[in-house]
């Protein structure tokens, strides 16, 4: 059993928690309430909603029946519709048990081949002997063209497990030494603590260095004292997009959010700490605050030019991401300078 809180607002404030308003004028939540309480029904279940073209896609498909008793001889039907258009389509036993809730087995495709990035739906419907729709359900999925690795050099600072040396390697990125690195070679910073100096040297003269995940405290970087915070009342599993920056301006508002996590299989919070830096450009905006009530905007990814060169902060956690999540990926490139 479960409960809602609050079902109706209080008069003269609104609750998010609240289904009606105080009129007791339905909420979008409501309807959603309503379809969750349907005593017959199929269901899509997935932790991956962006896939790269060829990958394989499986979606749990269930069947969830509240009533002791079955339905007929009842079938499942489903189908993947690409930007509108029936590709594939099957029909095969329900199994369907009473009062409690089926596995059917995984949908299991390819992700079709795109040139840009697309729109895939899987939709599932339970249907009766007699050919009627007794439940169906719909999955919104994305599709992102593949792309090829290129040869791309970096200059890697950080301990093996930094989140520098992880992203090195899970982007095949020819990593090289400070003294080996050309002009054009990105610097990728996972520590702070050593090698500074030559980096700010060389981000005069023209190089984009990129600091990952630095670790809670107070840093010079650039000639400003810049901090990072923890995420009050938990990481976050979004952040949004800073208003016309150019690395992110084409991308859609709900991109930087529920990425999957290949370390652990299933989606993890991408944000654990915040960032201020006055005077620097951001990329990416969270918030921050305490049980207190005190909050306010915060940095996640930000950028602030040093001589010919600049330097960029990124807390937004990338490593164990990119190979999975498309926009992971493409943002990466991004800040790397690739694309």
């Amino acid at each position: 059993s479960f409960a809602i809180h609050l079902f109706i607002d209080a008069f003269p404030s609104g609750w998010m928690k609240a289904i009606m308003d105080v009129e007791r004028q339905p909420k979008p939540a409501y309807f959603a309430y309503r379809e969750a309480l349907t005593p017959l029904m199929a269901n899509l279940r997935t932790d991956r909603y962006v896939f790269f073209a060829s990958e394989e896609v499986a979606v749990e498909a269930w069947v969830c029946n509240d009533p002791d008793a079955l339905p007929d001889q009842a079938g499942l039907g489903y189908q993947l519709e690409l930007n509108g258009e029936v590709i594939a389509a099957q029909r095969s036993i329900a199994d369907v048990a009473k009062c409690s809730s089926t596995f059917q087995g995984f949908l299991h495709f390819r992700a079709p081949h795109v040139s840009c990035r697309s729109d895939l739906i899987v939709r599932l419907g339970l249907i009766a002997k007699d050919g009627q729709v007794l439940h169906d359900t719909s999955l919104h999925l994305e599709v992102f063209p593949f792309v090829e690795d290129g040869v791309r050099r970096a200059c890697v600072i950080g301990s093996p497990d930094s989140e520098a040396a992880r992203l090195a390697v899970e982007m095949n990125l020819q990593t090289v030494s400070a003294e080996d690195a050309q002009p054009g070679d990105v610097i990728l910073l996972g520590e702070v603590d050593q090698g500074l100096e030559d980096v700010n040297a060389r981000v005069e003269q023209g190089a984009t260095a990129v600091l990952l995940g630095l670790a809670p405290g107070r840093y010079e970087i650039a000639g400003e004292s810049v901090q990072i915070v923890p995420c009050g009342m938990n990481p976050r599993h979004f952040c949004a997009r800073a208003p016309g920056h150019p690395l992110v301006a084409d991308l859609k508002p709900n991109d930087f959010r529920f990425w999957y996590d290949a370390s652990t299989d299933y989606v993890t919070p991408i944000l654990a700490t915040t960032l201020t830096a006055p005077g620097w450009t951001p990329i990416l905006t969270s918030g921050n605050g305490d049980w207190s009530g005190k909050w306010g905007p915060a940095l996640a990814v930000a950028e602030k030019t040093h001589g010919r060169g600049r330097f960029i902060m990124c807390q937004v956690s990338l490593a164990d991401r990119t190979r999975h999540n498309p926009v992971a990926k493409l943002f990466a490139s991004r800040l790397l300078g690739f694309l």
